[in-house]
């Protein structure tokens, strides 16, 4: 009985630990969306990109990442926006998915490449039928490619 005690109790650490370690995440992370929100986009980025080379397996390192290409999208470096906002893809099951498709499709608009925007929106809509982005995305399906 009382070799289950120990267990229970380092199990307890251990969770407490992990809980202190995902509370100091959130607070970077809070800090970083500020600096985002001030448009302070270049600290944003070094800093989002500096809790990710800590952590890739946070449950916010994919909204890190998708930080990150949204502050590349508001420097208007689209190329670098399009990567970032690619990389949010590669998070297994992210919650920024949709609006990365949705981002994705926005830069290479930006950029001149209307067909594989208009696939993106595509995309964007047979996975995502219900998409916040829908009335925008519709009227660029209609308009993308025509002279």
């Amino acid at each position: 009985m009382k070799k289950l005690s120990w267990i229970v109790l380092a199990l307890m650490l251990l969770a407490v630990d992990g809980f202190a370690a995902s509370a100091e995440y959130q607070a970077r992370y809070d800090t970083g969306y500020g600096l985002f929100s001030r448009g302070r986009f270049t600290q944003a980025v070094r800093h989002f990109r500096n809790m990710l080379e800590d952590d890739r397996s946070n449950d916010l390192s994919d909204n890190c990442q998708y930080w990150i290409g949204e502050s590349y999208f508001n420097l208007k470096q689209y190329d670098q926006a399009l990567i970032e906002f690619d990389r949010v893809l590669t998070f297994p099951g992210t919650n920024k998915r949709e609006d990365a498709l949705y981002k994705i499709g926005d830069c290479q608009e930006k950029l001149g490449q209307p067909e594989k925007a208009k696939e993106m929106y595509l995309r964007l809509l047979a996975e995502y039928p219900d998409t916040r982005h829908s009335t925008y995305v519709l009227k660029a399906i209609e308009t993308l490619g025509q002279p």
